[in-house]
């Protein structure tokens, strides 16, 4: 345990948390309950995995322990949607990924500058559509009450108003397309898109005469931006979805559900802070160690994505989805979750560990993501390589329960019951029949202030449905 201990969430946001039934386990108590904890800060003996230059490095490091809980004072700003680019292995990239003449980070800083003006186009448009529509008032009404009950930095991307901000980032991930359509020797881009879960292959990158803009911009708004309207009439906003959807099926970009049991992000971007480079190369080695010894399987190259998501792969195979519309995507990710991926050996599944650039917050170091085929998601900070990394295996991408003291974001903690299904309820592997039992008994997630603070409302974690 550090000498140092971490800032606890603010007792009125836990309160907040835990009326909601999202589960918590303090940081001491889950080093507690760690069959093997890790090793302290200042102890002398270090596993294997760790490198010897490595920890030296980061034993240097001035990383902020302030008592301020990383939630109130480092949250993020609300998102719709996580895009990470595709880079072959890349680790580290230009201080600012936009700035790279001919990338794709640089179209999409373009297209996230227009889309402010369309917003603020649309929020007037939809304004007056609003009076000459019935709408589900009740259901506004509780979505609302809903999320001014969430903390700052704790946000649903379901609701009726959900953000419109486009985060990217450029991730070390590869690409599952053999097309190549642009003038760089490397296949076209492999998006993997959160909190949907989901890959998307074959997007090109730009051209120096615009060609492939319009399929960017296409991919864009449909699945990044999920058809928000662009402040036009209903019809021309209608034949607009048309023509995406066609420009998108001729360039032969497809959708998959991604095969993890969850994806760990790191931030490892070393031309904006040497820390979170230091952390993620210490913060992947320890995670797979402890993924491999509960007998998963870890995936640092998108190689499982690779089995489903490829050009050639047919329209019904593992993880396959429409153009439009969800198709078999609750069943593809409740397998997911199971760890029952296309290559399905009987084990317990695949994490997927990507580095990825910047994410803000450098002095909280190391920086962890973690999203799950429920649509839930976590950011966290502050995590050691040495001391912590057992525990958020554990109790986190295991178990889906947070631990507070690292949140800086949470998306989709509060969700809807999913359909039940034939397939079972989604629950991990060793997370077990209880889990699934649990989920299939009325567990509330959404409702009214009133049955949200119920006292026997159940907790529900990050990995059931």
């Amino acid at each position: 345990m550090s000498s140092t201990p971490l800032a606890p969430l603010s007792a009125h946001d836990e309160g907040k948390l835990r009326s909601l039934g999202i589960p918590l386990c303090a940081h001491v108590q889950a080093c507690l309950d760690c069959p093997n904890p890790c090793a302290d800060d200042a102890d002398g003996d270090r596993p294997d995995y760790l490198s010897p230059n490595l920890l030296r490095l980061w034993a240097k490091q001035d990383i902020d322990l302030s008592p301020e809980p990383l939630l109130t004072i480092a949250h993020p700003t609300p998102f719709r949607s996580h895009v990470l680019i595709s880079t072959e292995g890349r680790k580290d990239w230009d201080r600012e990924i936009s700035d790279r003449k001919g990338s794709l980070a640089q179209t999409f800083e373009k297209f996230a500058e227009r889309d402010k003006e369309l917003d603020s186009l649309a929020q007037t448009f939809e304004k007056v559509a609003v009076q000459d529509k019935e709408l589900d008032q009740a259901q506004q009404q509780q979505q609302q009450q809903q999320q001014k009950e969430l903390p700052e930095g704790i946000w649903n991307n379901t609701d009726t108003e959900p953000p419109t901000r486009v985060l990217y980032q450029n991730s070390s991930h590869h690409s599952t397309s053999s097309h190549n359509t642009n003038e760089a020797d490397e296949p076209n881009h492999t998006i993997l898109l959160f909190p949907h879960f989901q890959l998307v292959t074959n997007v090109p990158a730009p051209t120096p005469d615009g060609a492939n803009e319009e399929v960017i911009r296409a991919v864009w708004d449909t699945y990044f931006r999920g058809g928000l309207s662009g402040g036009g009439e209903e019809e021309e906003e209608e034949l607009k979805r048309r023509w995406r959807l066609e420009v998108i099926r001729k360039q032969g970009v497809r959708r998959w559900v991604l095969p993890y049991r969850a994806v760990v992000l790191l931030c490892s971007h070393k031309k904006r802070d040497a820390r979170c480079s230091i952390a993620a190369a210490l913060l992947s080695s320890a995670l797979r160690s402890h993924a491999e010894e509960a007998g998963w399987t870890v995936d640092e190259r998108n190689s499982e994505s690779s089995l489903v998501g490829h050009d050639s792969s047919p329209l019904d195979s593992w993880g396959a989805l429409p153009a439009e519309g969800e198709g078999k995507e609750v069943k593809w990710r409740r397998m997911a979750a199971r760890g029952e991926g296309p290559d399905d050996d009987g084990g317990e599944g695949t994490l997927g560990i990507f580095h990825i650039s910047h994410i803000g917050g450098h002095k909280y170091s190391g920086n962890v993501i973690v999203y799950f085929p429920t649509g839930a998601g976590v950011w966290y900070g502050r995590v050691s390589p040495v001391r912590d990394t057992k525990a958020v295996f554990e109790k986190t991408i295991r178990q889906g329960i947070i631990i507070p003291e690292f949140l800086r974001a949470g998306i989709n903690l509060v969700r809807e019951t999913a359909p039940s299904s034939a397939n079972g309820s989604g629950s991990s592997g060793e997370a077990g029949a209880q889990q699934e039992q649990q989920a299939g008994t009325g567990t509330i997630v959404s409702g009214t202030r009133d049955q949200l603070l119920r006292q026997d409302v159940p907790r529900r974690s990050l990995v059931q449905w």
